[in-house]
């Protein structure tokens, strides 16, 4: 009974939440961030599954107009939702390259004991990048939903890998130091290209699987190979 855009701002309020969770794990209790954003996504499905119906897992009745933010015609016929991802992208792109965040963010990535020293408040500026890297995940949530028109928990289970494949084809270090959003942009590009592109076709799942694999190793092994020549 409530309407789009109220469920739509608790989610983010949610988002902000967990990313404000994902922080204090990391940070102050110092567990690893892979089991730490781990956790919280366990504990994410778990809920959204205990209030799906028993037996279908799905969640029907949203809001009206939920479907209309990811698949409405909205300028030049495109829905609202592809201008709100140009938005983020616009803010995360001046954040990186702009503003004392994105730079120390940057410094962190390359040597964290160096920022350290330098006077950087890296407890500070990882929260808030945990903080707004849920409030993404809150927006994608938001537009996955809307583009089913349903609750389904376990809709976002092979977005963690597309997302590692898209950031390192994007050129970005594993390590950290190094990256680039509208890079990124590109490989999320190719990637749905790709995975369309396959279902066109009738490919069976489990080569895309075994597509997203080999894409994930070739990234790797191309930022190894970068990582060797600036070291040279």
């Amino acid at each position: 009974g409530m309407a789009f855009p109220q469920a739509a701002l608790i989610t983010i309020l949610l988002g902000i939440v967990i990313g404000w969770i994902n922080g204090l794990m990391v940070m102050k209790l110092r567990i690893v961030h892979v089991i730490a954003t781990l956790i919280t996504m366990t504990l994410a499905t778990g809920f959204a599954r205990l209030l799906a119906p028993t037996g279908i897992g799905v969640i029907r009745g949203l809001p009206i107009g939920v479907e209309a933010f990811a698949r409405s015609r909205f300028f030049l016929r495109l829905p609202p939702a592809f201008y709100l991802m140009l938005v983020v992208v616009a803010i995360i792109t001046i954040i990186h390259k702009k503003t004392l965040l994105g730079k120390f963010t940057c410094a962190i990535g390359g040597n964290r004991t160096a920022a350290e020293l330098s006077g950087v408040n890296t407890v500070r500026i990882v929260w808030t990048l945990y903080i707004i890297s849920a409030i993404c995940a809150a927006l994608a949530g938001i537009t996955r939903t809307s583009y089913l028109s349903l609750g389904d928990p376990l809709t976002g289970d092979p977005m963690p890998m597309n997302a590692i494949i898209a950031v390192l084809m994007g050129g970005t270090r594993f390590e950290g130091g190094e990256g680039s959003v509208l890079r990124t942009m590109v490989a999320v590009l190719i990637l749905t290209c790709l995975n369309a592109g396959m279902q066109v076709v009738g490919m069976p799942p489990y080569w895309s699987q075994l597509v997203q694999g080999l894409m994930l190793l070739f990234a790797l092994v191309v930022s190894a190979v970068v990582k060797e020549k600036i070291i040279d």
